[in-house]
């Protein structure tokens, strides 16, 4: 059989023109062979893949799937502890390669938005601004419906700031009747969550 630079060649010699004979003399080849090519009308040399040879960790493989599809976060040095276990005396990149190829894909986590009634709820936050005379803080509150945003700056971040700001915000807002609920776990030693809610 010729090789795929062999066939190659002899392609190309064809199309120069050149006789089976001087092509047979150039490749040192038999004439025979130039002529069985040129009759079936050979290209390039086909090559199949050979079958994959039997693995140490072949008889492992449908319970390292098993683990697998029920805990997909195992490792594979925890895997590797089980099926060593189990009588395994392959390599510990066998296993990795394995795993690798096993494990089920990652499901991303999908978010889940909370959702309220317009006019209902509304979220405040402090965002701090450093300039060239101090910080600044700027006293946000969203409408969690609408998306509408109220903004205004203080220089302090005072209980009296935060209430004189929402009183400020419910009237912009056209809310006359609101009370608020602060929540107790501050984000930052300067960002305060805040949750403002209308009573039902």
């Amino acid at each position: 059989m010729l090789s795929k630079e062999e066939s190659a060649v002899m392609k190309h010699y064809l199309k120069e023109g050149l006789s089976k004979t001087a092509i047979a003399k150039k490749l040192g080849i038999s004439r025979r062979t130039v002529h069985r090519y040129v009759s079936e009308g050979k290209g390039s040399p086909e090559y199949r893949r050979r079958p994959p040879a039997p693995s140490k960790i072949d008889t492992f493989r449908e319970y390292l799937s098993a683990r697998l599809n029920t805990y997909p976060e195992l490792s594979s040095a925890r895997l590797f502890t089980e099926i060593k276990d189990l009588g395994y005396q392959g390599r510990y990149t066998l296993l990795k390669d394995l795993v690798r190829s096993l494990r089920p894909p990652a499901s991303i986590p999908v978010e889940v938005r909370f959702e309220v009634s317009p006019g209902h709820q509304a979220q405040a936050d402090f965002a701090t601004f450093k300039t060239s005379f101090g910080a600044v803080y700027a006293l946000l509150v969203v409408l969690s419906w609408s998306r509408y945003l109220w903004v205004r700056f203080y220089c302090h971040q005072d209980q009296l700031t935060v209430l004189s700001g929402l009183h400020r915000s419910f009237l912009s807002f056209g809310a006359p009747c609101v009370y608020a609920m602060f929540t107790a776990a501050p984000l930052s030693r300067d960002k305060i969550p805040l949750r403002v809610t209308e009573p039902s």
